[in-house]
């Protein structure tokens, strides 16, 4: 299994019905994503393009926080 599968598998699991496994997994996201931008991000806007069905509604939450508290957080580093 390759990184991209891994990090996919992790965005997946981010659907969880606990809100604690939720959490766990999004922080989990946003580290890699603090150290894996592109891999990341890559694979945030792959599973929202792949399931346009779910993402009509809010389940879309997980992918598009996962996207925007990385992206800040990058941008802010690019800033130092």
């Amino acid at each position: 299994m390759c990184a991209a599968d891994l990090v996919m598998a992790l965005i997946e699991a981010a659907y969880d019905k606990d809100s604690n496994v939720q959490h766990v997994i999004g922080s989990s996201l946003v580290g890699l994503g603090q150290k894996h931008s592109a891999l990341v991000l890559s694979s945030c806007n792959s599973y929202l393009f792949k399931q346009p069905k779910v993402c009509l509604t809010f389940i879309c939450e997980p992918p598009s926080y996962i996207l925007e508290t990385v992206l800040d957080r990058h941008l802010v580093t690019m800033g130092d």
